[in-house]
């Protein structure tokens, strides 16, 4: 039973363990320009003693799989129940087009995709900060090319950040082109983890004008996400080089 929400932030309930008194269950969420970091606890006081005392013990170890497994559930589990209540995430209509080229300040690295959301957030900020050392102006949204995309292992990318200026960069960090090129491209609004559906749609354009990549996809990250809390405004461009 859910007992109090506090400030959208935390929210409380109640259940009983195994005979045990009451035990409080505590959400707490924490906004992040990641995204929302999730904390689940569960808060028993006054066990009688001896018996419930000695259950205590093994509380811990008991739920420790079934509240791990829960939050690993919980990002599938509310796009689920967004759908059900009829909230989807906007994929605009596929465009096909020639872009010109790009110069920006880049980073190529790899990590698992787990790991993917905070690295690709650290290697922007280094990047930005020796943009902002050099002063040099950063010219558009933020991107990041899909070389390797593997969810059962290591994923190659690269992020960067466009500039005006051609200037040698430093160390990791590479001035680097993108070249013109025909793409197909659409607009995705939503959440990061919903750009997903407009690599599928672009996948299945493709096919069906029977098209042929020219090289990796890559995203372009329109909205300030610091700026515009709203998940449902964020737009994510994604492009695929074709011929």
């Amino acid at each position: 039973n859910w007992t109090e929400v506090t400030n959208e932030i935390i929210l409380k309930g109640e259940f009983n363990y195994e005979g045990i008194s009451k035990s409080d269950i505590v959400f707490e969420f924490e906004k992040t320009p990641q995204g929302c970091i999730v904390t689940w606890s569960i808060i028993t006081e006054n066990l009688s003693y001896p018996i419930n005392r000695w259950k205590g013990f093994f509380i811990k170890s008991n739920l420790e799989d079934d509240l791990t497994r829960g939050l690993n559930n919980l990002k599938s589990i509310c796009e689920t129940g967004m759908i059900v209540m009829g909230i989807k995430w906007k994929t605009s209509e596929i465009d096909e087009k020639e872009i010109g080229s790009l110069l920006a300040f880049t980073i190529k690295d790899s990590c698992t995709i787990e790991e993917f959301p905070t690295k690709l957030h650290e290697l922007f900020e280094e990047i930005a900060e020796y943009m902002k050392t050099m002063n040099v102006a950063q010219n558009g949204s933020p991107f990041c090319v899909y070389y390797n995309w593997n969810p059962a292992g290591i994923s190659v990318f690269e992020a960067g950040l466009p500039t005006a200026q051609s200037l040698k960069g430093k160390g990791r960090i590479q001035l680097s082109e993108l070249s013109g090129t025909k793409v197909v491209m659409a607009s995705q609004f939503g959440p990061y983890e919903s750009t997903s559906d407009a690599h599928d749609a672009i996948d299945k354009y493709i096919k069906e004008k029977h098209l042929e990549c020219t090289g990796a996809p890559w995203e372009v990250y329109i909205t300030d996400i610091t700026k515009e809390p709203d998940t449902a405004k964020w737009e994510t461009q994604v492009y695929y080089p074709v011929k």
